[in-house]
């Protein structure tokens, strides 16, 4: 993929980028693409959104992968060091984000054998939202010789990490692939708001994840088993009430 820089990454193109990797990424996880695979492409398509000199890793489980060589690394030395920003957000469940030109940030160890490698410059990393409690990680943007990124780029590394964690979950969980034999049941629910919000909750509470990730989790599945996001929302809810 064509990846813009400068003035050619206008908001219009950069939305566009956006949408057409969201697209494919929805594509390979209806796919059943290797796990692996799948997480690859997540990562290459976030480096592609972003300007500049810049690396994408995602660790989750002890397995990474990454989009270049310097992220893998500087990865790698988080997990077996267990200091850094990625393993912090992993830990933490939160956003990280840190200026290696601030002397006060707090990953002193991390900041000198970072600054060494290719004038990395800031780092961010997104917890991988909890769809599966047992598999803590991160989305990790490395930016070399460029400053941290501003909070619209952020939240865009937020959307790559909830995308990373559904992913993780239709991988491990049957849930997002057997919606299309629920279909005589969904048919009756078509177009109910109320039956959306509550198959939202279900999957909330199954998973511990927020309002967000579960939107994003049923609209796939819905996606996958070729039926409205409310037809199946309704399969979601009967089968729910069923078991």
């Amino acid at each position: 993929m064509h990846r813009p820089t400068g003035s050619e990454h206008t908001d219009d193109h950069g939305l566009a980028l956006e949408a057409l990797a969201f697209a494919e990424i929805t594509r390979a996880i209806q796919a059943e693409r290797p796990l692996e695979e799948t997480l690859q492409l997540v990562a290459a398509r976030a480096r592609d959104t972003m300007r500049g000199d810049t690396e994408v890793s995602i660790s989750s489980a002890g397995t990474v992968v990454a989009t270049g060589t310097r992220a893998h690394i500087l990865d790698e030395w988080q997990s077996h060091g267990g200091n850094g920003p990625s393993a912090d957000a992993a830990a933490s469940g939160h956003t990280i984000t840190v200026d290696l030109d601030d002397p006060g940030n707090p990953y002193t160890s991390f900041s000198v054998f970072a600054t060494g490698l290719d004038d990395l410059r800031s780092v961010t990393s997104a917890a991988l939202p909890m769809l599966i409690a047992r598999h803590a990680g991160a989305l990790t943007v490395y930016r070399f010789g460029s400053q941290p990124l501003p909070r619209p780029m952020i939240r865009l590394i937020e959307k790559f990490a909830a995308y990373t964690a559904v992913a993780i979950a239709a991988a491990e969980d049957g849930l997002l692939y057997d919606a299309a034999t629920m279909a005589d049941h969904a048919q009756a629910a078509a177009g109910s708001a109320a039956v959306f919000e509550r198959a939202k909750g279900i999957t909330m509470a199954r998973y511990a994840c927020s309002a967000d990730i579960a939107e994003i989790y049923i609209t796939i599945a819905a996606q996958q088993a070729d039926l409205p996001p409310a037809a199946y929302a309704h399969a979601l809810t009967e089968r729910f009430l069923h078991d």
